[in-house]
């Protein structure tokens, strides 16, 4: 409970409920409580959804980098 709360006080000004309400996950009181942890699972479900959004957003953008910037290697016949 107390991790959710200081995760919640880190982004307070962030927009992140607001991000969260935009994205049709919260509604705008729900996505304010999980600043507050007010509820413990319906936080912890709202910080896993952004947790997992966010990861995902780092494998593709690694995926996009790594193809735009590995050397093309050539094969040397033996």
């Amino acid at each position: 409970m107390v991790a959710l709360r200081m995760a919640g006080s880190w982004l307070q000004g962030s927009r992140w409920a607001e991000t969260l309400v935009q994205a049709d996950i919260a509604s705008p009181g729900t996505a304010n409580s999980f600043l507050k942890a007010a509820h413990v699972t319906r936080t912890r479900r709202g910080h896993q959804i952004t947790a997992a959004t966010l990861n995902i957003l780092q494998h593709k953008a690694y995926g996009k980098y790594s193809t735009l910037k590995m050397p093309k290697v050539m094969v040397m016949s033996p």
